[in-house]
Order: structure tokens, then C-alpha cells, then sequence
């Protein structure tokens, strides 16, 4: 993946000497993904740690309910299949329906945590696992995650292409309240707005998402170490690069 450039493109334009920020001149996709590499390999060893707990924590967890509810076993073993309906026999259990929402939830406080971390590099400083949860409202970023999920939610059951859609316009709630400690409404609101400007690149960054989903399946998960902060890192790039604010190169 290549690095963002030393001069006039690829993040934006660059700073006078000895002012290391630079306000992006408008939101790319490839840049957000460009400035998440070099992140990374300027830190390397935060990042990959939370990808890490994330791969064995939550996955774990998921795992274990899987093996629970007989959805492993109905995957890996044809006699599972039911003859008379021809689908797999699974039973939701309260123990998996438990592990997955502990896992969501584990998930959910990482990506705060990286959003936190790549926030913090995008001030100029490097990205340190003791600031995971600090400088911001925690307790405020999880109700507006988890509000931004349910309206989803609702939204994929009435009919699946208005869920589609708030998961495009609310997708960087969570991010704007570790970023700027936005209250739940200015949350909601600013990343509609921040996605109404940006449309074209956003979906372009979401198709981007969706070939490192594709990685992380194709490597059995482990590609998620590296995926999972890369794409968080991307995630705070994006806002910050859309509400036109300063951006450090990293350090």
C-alpha cells in the first residue's frame, strides 16, 4: 500500500515549516487509506495489539457461541443438514446469544480505542495503548454506538434499504464523539452531514471496506489484525478530512 507522499498530493497540502499539521483540501478515500498505512507503520505495535485482542477476544467469543448453537457443527459437518427442509439445524441459545453480545459489545469499545489512538496521531503524537479510553466521553461514544446500531437494526428489518442507508449516514457518530465530544443529536447530525457532502467517496471508502473484508476472510480471520486497525484509523481520517480540520502527519 503505498505512503502518502512528501510534497503537494497524496494527504493534502503540507504544512510550513515547523507546523507539522495540514488541513486536507477535500476528502479522498485512497488518501484516508494511504495516511491509515503510514500510521500504522509509524505504529506499529498499539495497533496491532488492539487488532490482536480483537481477533482473539471477540472472535473467541463468537467462536464459542458458535459451537454453542450448532452453527460450527452445521458448517463443518453435512450431516447436519435437516433432510426435510434442507437447511442446517441451529438453536439459538441464551449462552451464544450472550457470547455474541459480549463479543459486539468487546468490539465496540475497541474501535473506540483506535479511533482514540488515530485521533491522537492525527494531533501529532504517537499512538499509546494507555490513552485507549482517555480525553473523551466514553460512556457517551457507547449510547451513540449503540443508538446508531438499533436505528440500523430497525431500519434492516422494515425493509432492508432504509437500514442500509443509516448505516452509510450515521456511520461516523461514534467517531465524532471521541473526536470532538459531541452530544448524541450533534452526533447524528454531524455525520449525516459530513456523509451528505462527501457521498461519491464515502461508498468509494465503504467498496474499499469491503475488499478488506474480503482479505480478512481469505487469510481465516487473520488478516483482521492488521485490517481491523487499518480501516479504524481510515474511519478517523475520513472525519477529520470532511469537517476540514487540521491532520498531523504521521509520527
Amino acid at each position: 500500500m503505498p505512503a502518502g507522499g512528501a510534497s503537494g498530493g497524496g494527504y493534502g497540502a503540507m504544512p510550513a515549516p515547523g507546523q507539522p499539521t495540514y488541513a486536507p483540501r477535500r476528502f479522498q478515500a485512497m488518501d484516508a487509506l494511504s495516511y491509515a498505512w503510514t500510521a500504522l507503520t509509524k505504529n506499529p505495535l498499539p495497533f496491532l495489539v488492539i487488532g490482536l485482542l480483537t481477533l482473539i477476544i471477540g472472535g473467541g467469543l463468537s467462536a464459542v457461541g458458535a459451537i454453542a448453537d450448532g452453527t460450527l457443527e452445521a458448517i463443518t459437518n453435512p450431516d447436519a443438514m435437516d433432510p426435510a427442509t434442507s437447511s442446517t439445524q441451529v438453536t439459538f441459545t441464551p449462552v451464544s446469544s450472550m457470547l455474541n453480545l459480549v463479543s459486539s459489545a468487546i468490539a465496540m469499545f475497541l474501535s473506540l480505542g483506535i479511533y482514540r489512538m488515530a485521533l491522537d496521531v492525527m494531533d501529532g503524537r504517537k499512538a499509546e495503548l494507555g490513552r485507549l479510553f482517555s480525553g473523551y466521553n466514553v460512556l457517551m461514544a457507547l449510547v451513540v454506538s449503540i443508538v446508531v446500531g438499533l436505528i440500523v437494526l430497525v431500519g434492516l428489518v422494515a425493509c432492508i434499504l432504509p437500514g442500509i442507508a443509516a448505516m452509510i449516514l450515521l456511520y461516523f457518530a461514534p467517531v465524532s464523539v471521541v473526536d470532538e465530544d459531541l452530544s448524541l443529536g450533534d452526533a447524528i447530525k454531524g455525520s449525516f452531514e459530513a456523509v451528505k457532502d462527501n457521498l461519491g467517496q464515502v461508498l468509494l471508502g465503504g467498496l474499499i471496506g469491503l475488499g478488506l473484508a474480503i482479505v480478512v476472510l481469505c487469510t481465516c480471520g487473520l488478516g483482521a489484525i492488521v485490517v481491523t486497525p487499518l480501516a479504524g484509523i481510515a474511519v478517523a481520517y475520513a472525519w477529520r478530512a470532511m469537517r476540514g480540520r487540521p491532520i498531523a502527519q504521521p509520527v
